[in-house]
């Protein structure tokens, strides 16, 4: 059995809050390299479309700093187009339509409506706890 030991630090709320707003502070040590080509791939979309290989890109990409093998730019370039055409067609989805907008729809009579049951053939409910059985045939 394992137990687990608590260690305490004396800082107060002040200085707490001073590392805090420090860490925050910090600037970013590098990028991961699925956010760079994902940054790059419309870029690197034409490139190929103007006749240049991907073992090329890689080649190019790893003389300015980024090393990239071709079989992971090919991926990586794949996942980017991915999420682009995924973010794409959610927007779509979320903007209002035409035929979505909802119409105003005014009350009616309901009094000339004749009812479908009487209340010798409606179907019973037969209460059972804080659950209501509903009858097998409607």
């Amino acid at each position: 059995m394992t137990t687990k030991k608590t260690v305490l630090v004396e800082i107060d709320d002040t200085q707490l809050e001073q590392t805090l707003q420090a860490l925050k502070q910090l600037p970013r040590k590098g990028r991961p390299l699925r956010e760079v080509i994902a940054f790059l791939s419309e870029e690197i979309q034409q490139t190929l479309a103007k006749g240049y290989s991907y073992t090329e890109l890689a080649s190019f990409l790893g003389e300015r700093g980024i090393a990239i093998a071709e079989h992971t730019l090919r991926q990586y370039l794949a996942e980017a187009n991915k999420t682009k055409a995924q973010k794409k067609t959610t927007t779509k989805k979320t903007q209002p339509s035409e035929t979505s907008k909802l119409t105003t729809v005014t009350p009616c009579d309901t009094t000339a409506i004749p009812t479908q049951f009487s209340s010798d053939t409606r179907p019973k409910r037969h209460t059972v706890g804080k659950f209501v059985e509903m009858p097998k045939e409607l």
